[in-house]
């Protein structure tokens, strides 16, 4: 069931079979699956990361939106970097995305090291060309303590935003910016996704240096990230538009100013007016609001 064709993953289907393995004592802690995302991919997940063995990535309301956009924005570009990869939906999403440009790459960041580990022998598995980095982004090349979640792998941080809901564990771990790392890999064109769990106003000072390099900045915002407001720095300091992702549409918020809709909290950041940016997502299901009215 979990290697079910991907037509097959059903909304429907996924309740019904999730239901039943909540029913049931399971012997193995990993099941084997494509992860919804292509019949080609062979993945072990843990066992309760029902969404993931028996759905699709698609039904993830708070995040489909995202994922569509970031599989766009990627066949125009040279790099996309998962940062804050969990179970690498994102970039196994787009490793395996036909049209994208011919020699482009995925590169992925995970700081927990079990996650981590698991995407990479799961990027084996499905003989991806992905590239896995076991740190943390951040604003420097160094060491820093990451609080790694215990009780669900869903929030580790750089920062103690968890430490008073979960419990959780101090590890030194290594660091690289996004600049130094684009550098490094001689990358431009580069698209974004960064899901740092509160960390992420480090992760920008980390990315303004080589921002030449990047075009695209899909951007979770959460407390920490509010608090400092983040969508404002960015638009100041780098000059560019911003978008709050509301499921499939995207809302241009022009100071950082936005009202927030459960369950969504991803923005994109780009170079792109509403206008243009509507054209590049022209054939999607992703529409953009703040187009300037028609006469």
């Amino acid at each position: 069931m979990a290697l079910a064709p991907i037509a097959r993953k059903t909304e429907f289907r996924c309740r019904v079979l999730s239901a039943i393995a909540r029913q049931q004592t399971q012997k193995e802690s990993l099941v084997e699956t494509n992860l919804g995302i292509s019949d080609t991919i062979r993945a072990l997940v843990p066992v309760g990361k029902n969404d993931l063995i028996y759905g699709r990535p698609q039904h993830n309301v708070s995040e489909r939106g995202t994922l569509e956009l970031a599989l766009v924005l990627s066949k125009q570009s040279d790099a996309f970097l998962d940062v804050g990869a969990n179970e690498g939906i994102f970039a196994f999403s787009v490793g395996t995305e036909p049209g994208r440009p011919a020699g482009a790459s995925v590169h992925f960041f995970e700081p927990d090291v079990d996650l981590f580990n698991r995407v990479s022998d799961n990027v084996a598995r499905s003989k991806l060309s992905i590239i896995g980095n076991n740190c943390a982004v951040s604003d420097e090349i160094g060491i820093k303590t990451f609080y790694r979640n215990m009780d669900s792998d869903l929030s580790g941080s750089l920062t103690d935003y968890f430490t008073t809901q979960h419990a959780t564990l101090k590890v030194e771990m290594p660091t690289t910016t996004i600049a130094d790392y684009l550098r490094k890999e001689n990358a431009y064109r580069a698209c974004l996704k960064i899901d740092v769990e509160g960390a992420g106003a480090a992760v920008w000072r980390g990315t303004k240096p080589a921002l030449d390099r990047v075009s695209w900045m899909i951007f979770e915002i959460i407390g920490p990230e509010s608090e400092q407001e983040l969508p404002k720095q960015i638009i100041s300091e780098a000059g560019w538009f911003a978008y709050y992702i509301r499921d499939r549409e995207l809302v241009q918020s022009r100071s950082g100013e936005y009202q927030y809709r459960a369950p969504f909290y991803n923005w994109l950041f780009c170079r792109q007016s509403p206008s243009e940016l509507a054209r590049v997502l022209g054939g999607s299901s992703l529409s953009v609001l703040g187009l300037p009215p028609t006469r």
